[in-house]
């Protein structure tokens, strides 16, 4: 029982920091971008907050259904476009970024939370270093694994 207590404590610490972390940040772009800034501070902080629920509902189904690594890394790409096009739409709908701003985020967005997951899935299913996600964690908690991809990408 305290593992798990303590593995909650750990989880709720992370996505406080996600969430505070993205206020931060959206009350810069607020400031710079001349907007609301506790508006695009608030919309950052949901958004960063949504994109950590994500990854672990996504760690969650890994685990329970046995997925492999790369299967993992798919269902992180999904969730980073989806929340990467409303998050966009939100800031666009709004008014906090125009056209400019908009396409800029868009960008970024993607290459970071879609480029990235979506070249270590595809390297991880054709590169021979697909294995169970299980498996991949087990194997990333081992100290003599020298196995540097799997210490990166799980």
């Amino acid at each position: 029982m305290v593992v798990q207590t303590k593995n909650i404590l750990i989880e709720v610490g992370k996505g406080a920091l996600t969430t505070a972390l993205g206020f931060g940040g959206g009350c810069l772009v607020g400031h710079l971008a001349g907007a609301p800034v506790l508006l695009t501070g608030g919309i950052y902080a949901i958004a960063g907050l949504a994109s950590y629920c994500f990854d672990l509902l996504a760690k969650t189904f890994a685990a329970k259904f046995d997925w492999n690594v790369s299967t993992y890394k798919f269902a992180q790409v999904l969730s980073a476009a989806l929340l990467t096009a409303a998050t966009a739409v939100t800031l666009f709908a709004i008014g906090i970024l125009g056209p400019v701003g908009i396409g800029v985020f868009i960008g970024v967005g993607l290459a970071i939370g879609v480029g990235l997951p979506l070249g270590l899935g595809l390297y991880a299913k054709f590169g021979g270093k697909d294995m169970t996600y299980n498996k991949a964690i087990l194997e990333k908690q081992n100290p003599e694994s020298e196995n540097y991809f799997v210490k990166f990408t799980v």
